[in-house]
């Protein structure tokens, strides 16, 4: 992250400082644009590596007390099983006497 603001170029914060850009105007204009690459490239990576995590949390925890520890992999991994019990409500039973 801290290489892709370095690559921006000197002329575009001496530009926004002619201008009288505030600090936020110089974000929200010079910055995040020239960065959303590498801001999209770290999502991705960060996207994937959440899918790493299953195992220690899944047996630790299997997914409960209730689906408090739910993990976005554990629930699409029990979604294509057709293990599904998440934002499911109890079925009630009547009692027939």
């Amino acid at each position: 992250m801290l290489r892709g603001l370095k690559s921006i170029p000197d002329a575009y914060y001496q530009a926004a400082q002619i201008d009288g850009a505030s600090r936020w105007a110089v974000f929200t204009a010079i910055q995040l644009p020239k960065m959303n690459r590498v801001l999209l490239i770290a999502v991705l990576l960060r996207f994937m590596d959440s899918f790493m995590i299953y195992t220690e949390p899944f047996v630790v925890t299997g997914g409960g007390p209730g689906n408090s520890t739910t993990f976005i992999s554990i629930d699409w991994s029990r979604s294509r099983s057709g293990n599904s019990t998440s934002a499911r409500p109890p079925r009630c039973r009547s009692s027939t006497t």
